[in-house]
């Protein structure tokens, strides 16, 4: 629990700090908007720098924001990025940067931050460090893999990590200019995302691992509200609940959303299920055993009263079924790294199973579902880990390394 206060500062003036979030998708922007929230209750005051669905996001919370230009990537119908035709435009993307970085310099002289805190945001911090301002690094993602899904041939192997290690060292060298770089995950061995976590010797003396940027805390997880309160508000009763919550760009929720909601119609009345697709613009869908939502503002509840939960393997979903202690069945989008590895770690550390988006069918999930809630390693497992995670309180750290820059001693 964060127990800062501003009259503890040695400053009365507000503390200003300028958040910037990657735009693509809403999980660089929601773990802002959690850290934003509370420095707003012990008085600092935040601004936001984001672009795409991002920006009416960060409205929707009651924070001021600046739209600025984004640097989009391309996605196949399936909602797997395509990489071939986003890499073969480097000219607009090089642009589509430059004029990022004037508006992250237009709007950090304007704003006058304390503290800028990016998210993924190569913009921000470029121009902070040529501002000369401290910039807070949150990174989910050190090492850059090139997804692909067809094999490929020997030499296309050795352009691929040619690749990679360019991209590596030209992100390298961006992400040293910030003061801290902060990897929202776990450490070793329970490190959600493994494989793009790799650390570099150039980045030991900066980088830590200070597990998940949510706002759970333990009294949450075991709160004493009865279960069955929760569940008559949402109108569910006693069979076993599978919570679905999918996430990402509009295209890549599309396909997997239009699956899943015919497989869930033809379950059997044995379950029920729970979905939400992310949008704040959806007609709900509510029969006896399928409820099909835009948006739930209180997620959590969800998550204390459910079974298992399905999901695309994001971060920042991962991480709160970890601390719910909840197995999990993972639908990664096809293609996409980080959300594979994220999925292949929680398969190997036993805190669920993995389904691939191109072989889903009612019998499989299915399978898979009986698999999690007939196999008991899968939910011990889950309660072990979520102890551990519990000691974990990155929104805290975060706020004291901030603190240290506004009271001088950072």
């Amino acid at each position: 629990m964060v127990t800062m206060k501003a009259s503890e500062h040695k400053s009365t003036r507000r503390p200003l700090i300028y958040l910037a979030p990657c735009g693509i998708g809403l999980g660089h922007t929601a773990r802002l908007i959690t850290l934003a929230k509370k420095l707003r209750d012990i008085g600092a005051s935040c601004f936001f720098s984001t672009n795409g669905d991002a920006v009416q996001f960060v409205k929707a919370h009651n924070f001021p924001v600046a739209e600025g230009p984004a640097i989009l990537y391309s996605e196949l119908p399936d909602g797997s990025p395509d990489f071939v035709r986003t890499t073969t435009r480097p000219i607009s993307h090089i642009y589509a940067l430059l004029k990022q970085i004037r508006r992250e310099i237009q709007l950090i002289k304007r704003f006058n931050p304390d503290v800028i805190i990016s998210d993924s945001r190569l913009s921000t911090v470029i121009a902070a460090w040529l501002l000369g301002r401290p910039c807070l690094l949150v990174l989910q993602q050190l090492k850059i893999i090139i997804p692909h899904i067809t094999k490929l041939s020997k030499i296309r192997k050795i352009l691929k990590k040619l690749l990679e290690y360019g991209l590596v060292a030209f992100l390298s060298v961006v992400w040293r200019r910030s003061q801290k770089i902060y990897i929202p995950d776990f450490p070793y061995p329970l490190t959600i995302a493994k494989s793009q976590m790799h650390v570099y010797s150039s980045f030991y003396n900066r980088v830590e691992f200070i597990g998940p940027i949510i706002d759970i805390t333990p009294e949450m997880v075991f709160e004493d509200s009865s279960d069955l309160a929760i569940k008559s508000s949402y109108n569910l009763d006693n069979r076993p609940l599978i919570y679905c919550g999918l996430s990402g760009t509009i295209r890549e929720k599309k396909v997997i959303t239009e699956k899943l909601k015919v497989i869930f119609q033809s379950f059997p009345k044995t379950f029920q299920v729970f979905m939400t697709v992310g949008s704040e613009n959806f007609k709900p869908i509510i029969n006896d055993n399928v409820k099909v939502y835009g948006w739930v503002e209180k997620r959590t509840t969800l998550y204390r009263i459910c079974d298992l939960v399905i999901h695309r393997g994001g971060h920042n979903t991962t991480s709160e079924c970890i601390y719910f202690g909840k197995p999990m069945i993972i639908i990664p989008t096809p293609a996409h790294t980080e959300k594979m590895d994220n999925a292949q770690s929680i398969q190997k550390l036993g805190l669920g199973l993995v389904v691939s988006q191109s072989h889903l069918s009612r019998k499989l999930l299915l399978k898979a579902i009986n698999i999690l809630l007939n196999t008991p390693s899968f939910k011990n497992t889950a309660n072990a880990i979520r102890k551990h995670a519990l000691n974990f309180n990155a929104i805290q750290t975060i706020i004291e390394y901030i603190f240290s820059f506004y009271n001088g001693s950072g």
